[in-house]
């Protein structure tokens, strides 16, 4: 009955969780399409534009409108609101995933190492999938204000392809392993252990993923090497916010710590 209620429940919980992920990923996108429109409004004709119409408003007491500065801020105030949606989101997930997690432990080893191991799925695509990093530097010029220069807005995925292409091949490669392609095979081998428990390859894979424990946190380590790599340009002219899939990749790592534990002991339940 408890395994009924925790599959039950559980699941109906990752499911919110799921789609607060998706709503969390559209919120971020859109900061980023809002952002990129504010980037293509910071150029010197566009400023030098906006600056004359500021002017003419000047000495026109107000009757000709500076349209230009009126889009900026209304970018500004949207990038704000969806910024804090964004983080509503993120937030509502660690606060159902945390509820999740506590159900998901009602259950047998098996049920609660079946449920942790999707939960961990779902942050392990939502942390690739979903910005982690958005870098824009800037220039404050006299008589035209502040210029973009450039601008960026990287996921993991997208942050490996970058690297790779500056021939940056070794933090490409390493980025790339720890977290994409070992989280992808232990996770997804945690889930069929949790289905098969009673074959024969279940206990080699558990004793495989024990002696990879200790590299346990090498996921966080590559991610935050990641992001002081890409931020290692940073100066008093440059701005860098780390966006919403940094902790959904989190709590991938979180979850997927806590399978590997509950699937050892179910493995020692059975035998």
């Amino acid at each position: 009955m408890r395994n009924i209620i925790a599959l039950v429940v559980g699941g109906l919980l990752l499911a919110f969780m799921g789609w607060l992920a998706k709503e969390g990923f559209l919120a971020a996108k859109a900061y980023e399409e809002s952002v990129k429109k504010s980037v293509k409004l910071m150029n010197p004709s566009t400023l030098a534009e906006s600056q004359l119409k500021e002017f003419i408003k000047t000495i026109t007491f107000g009757f000709v409108k500076n349209d230009i500065k009126q889009k900026l801020e209304k970018l500004k105030k949207e990038q704000a609101y969806l910024k804090a949606q964004a983080t509503l989101y993120i937030e509502k997930y660690a606060i159902v995933a945390t509820i999740f997690l506590l159900i998901s432990f009602l259950g047998s080893w098996q049920v609660t190492t079946l449920l942790v191991s999707l939960g961990a799925l779902l942050g392990l695509v939502s942390g690739l999938l979903t910005p982690i990093l958005l870098i824009m530097v800037h220039k404050n010029v006299d008589y035209l204000g502040d210029i973009v220069l450039s601008f960026e807005s990287k996921g993991i995925l997208g942050s490996v392809e970058k690297l790779y292409n500056m021939g940056n091949y070794p933090v490409a490669f390493t980025i790339l392993l720890f977290s994409v392609i070992i989280p992808s095979i232990k996770t997804l081998a945690l889930l069929l252990l949790s289905i098969f428990e009673k074959q024969k390859f279940a206990q080699r894979i558990v004793n495989f993923f024990k002696h990879l424990g200790k590299w346990s946190m090498a996921d966080v380590f590559v991610v935050s090497l990641l992001l002081v790599f890409l931020s290692t340009s940073s100066t008093d002219v440059s701005k860098a916010e780390i966006e919403i899939g940094l902790y959904f990749f989190m709590s991938y790592v979180i979850f997927s710590i806590i399978a590997s534990i509950t699937a050892e002991k179910m493995l020692k339940e059975l035998n």
